[in-house]
């Protein structure tokens, strides 16, 4: 593994820690606090990786189990989230066809590993969709060339992109997406070495421990890098931002019967070198 997974560390607002097989260890207060905690690091980036890697010693205490442990999300929840439709060209024809669009996740959506995906009663349509997210480390707006997008990606974490499939139809894509908590992205955050980390990038979703979506970037109806090239041409990305980059095939909805989110399933998305990113349903209301 060419790489570090960076990670906010429970119960220590601002901290971070780094994540090695499936443990997550702290880096010390003093560390933190040179580092910024994840925004921080981000906006510093690529310095702040060099720091990291020459402070890996630094780490304090135990292995905490990353399966005993409820996380906060890679990206604050006052950075913009923004995800992509139809990415996939198999997603895109079991949904109806359609291009490529986008849309904006709210930001109180977001939650991190092992938090609950909480469905309000009232919803009986709620999919998962298992997707690769990118985190990004500085300001992009019109870029010019797919080296440029690369240069301001500081790396990948994986999300599910939890959808009401009523809403969606009924009223908006961003609705439908916003719902809190409908916006898991962890556990951590993996930061290569190589810019060309997103070639050939592979997800899979497993629902109660059945694979239920698997797929690559090469699968995708364009290159990751173009699509965000697209997305800054429109809108201005900062640091912290992160981009849902689509789902592929294999959603709830597009089973026969349909298979939506139940109360007491565990979705899994495991993205690359990352651990799975593990959420469990819960409802409300």
């Amino acid at each position: 593994m060419d790489g570090y997974i960076i990670s906010a560390t429970p119960g220590r607002e601002g901290s971070l820690g780094v994540i090695r097989g499936d443990c997550l260890f702290h880096f010390d207060k003093d560390v933190s606090s040179i580092l910024g905690g994840m925004q921080g690091f981000l906006s510093s980036l690529p310095y702040s990786l060099r720091l990291v890697e020459s402070l890996l010693d630094t780490t304090t205490g135990p292995c905490i189990k990353l399966e005993q442990q409820m996380l906060s999300p890679v990206a604050s929840r006052d950075r913009r989230a923004f995800g992509v439709g139809k990415s996939f060209a198999a997603h895109a024809r079991e949904m109806g066809g359609g291009g490529v669009s986008f849309f904006v996740k709210g930001g109180s959506s977001l939650v991190g590993h092992n938090h609950p995906i909480v469905v309000p009663t009232a919803l009986k349509k709620v999919d998962y969709e298992g997707e690769i997210v990118v985190v990004i480390s500085r300001k992009l707006r019109h870029p010019s060339s797919l080296r440029e997008v690369r240069a301001a990606l500081a790396g990948y974490t994986a999300g599910n992109d939890v959808t009401d499939r009523g809403l969606q139809e009924e009223m908006t894509w961003s609705i439908a997406k916003s719902i809190d908590t409908f916006g898991p992205v962890g556990p951590g955050l993996y930061v290569p070495s190589d810019d060309r980390f997103l070639e050939d990038l592979c997800l899979e979703t497993r629902l109660n421990a059945e694979v239920v979506q698997k797929a690559c970037t090469s699968d995708m109806v364009a290159s990751p890098e173009s699509i965000i090239m697209r997305l800054a041409s429109l809108v201005t990305l900062t640091p912290g931002t992160i981009v849902f980059l689509g789902t592929p095939s294999g959603v709830g909805h597009a089973r026969d019967p349909p298979r939506y989110l139940r109360k007491g399933d565990v979705v899994e998305v495991k993205v690359g070198y990352l651990p799975a990113l593990v959420n469990r349903v819960e409802t409300s209301g």
